[in-house]
């Protein structure tokens, strides 16, 4: 009971067209039935849908008679259906789409890190030589003095005070 009220606050609408088509359960169209009558509100909205519904049907039926069916029902049905089955038997025999061969690229796995590592020094490289980043020379040796550190530089100014 508390249910088609609920429906009726929520749907409204859809469930009196569900009652104008006599497709309510016969307990839910029993209660709503017994609503209608303590209702004017609902019985209004009820009757204007009612009227609606038989001006649209109207409607159909007046086209319908004016276009005239060169098959009867069944055979048309049979047409459908058959056509449906025919369509669904193509679609299932069919396999799913294949790619080409020449729109396929598989890669050896060996490549994937090979052109993370190549990016890596690409962009160390580049941040080297736009002085993002200095490198310091790995070991001094012929030709190369050792590197140091200017004075400036060092993080905790107590060890600056303590290099000779």
């Amino acid at each position: 009971m508390a249910s088609l009220i609920d429906q009726l606050r929520d749907h409204r609408e859809p469930t009196l067209l569900l009652y104008l088509a006599n497709e309510l359960p016969s307990q839910q169209r029993a209660e709503l039935e017994r609503i209608l009558t303590t209702d004017a509100d609902l019985r209004h909205e009820l009757e204007s849908l009612s009227a609606l519904q038989s001006e649209v049907m109207g409607g159909l039926a007046d086209l319908d008679s004016a276009t005239s069916l060169h098959a009867s029902e069944e055979i048309s049905t049979r047409r459908v259906i058959r056509e449906m089955r025919r369509l669904k038997l193509e679609m299932d025999s069919k396999a799913p789409a294949q790619l080409e061969a020449s729109t396929l690229r598989v890669w050896p796995r060996w490549i994937y890190p090979l052109a993370a590592a190549a990016a890596i020094i690409f962009i160390l490289l580049g941040l080297w030589g736009f002085g993002f980043i200095e490198i310091p020379p790995a070991m001094p040796g012929p030709g190369r003095p050792a590197w140091t550190a200017p004075e400036d530089d060092f993080m905790n100014p107590g060890l600056a005070e303590m290099s000779p």
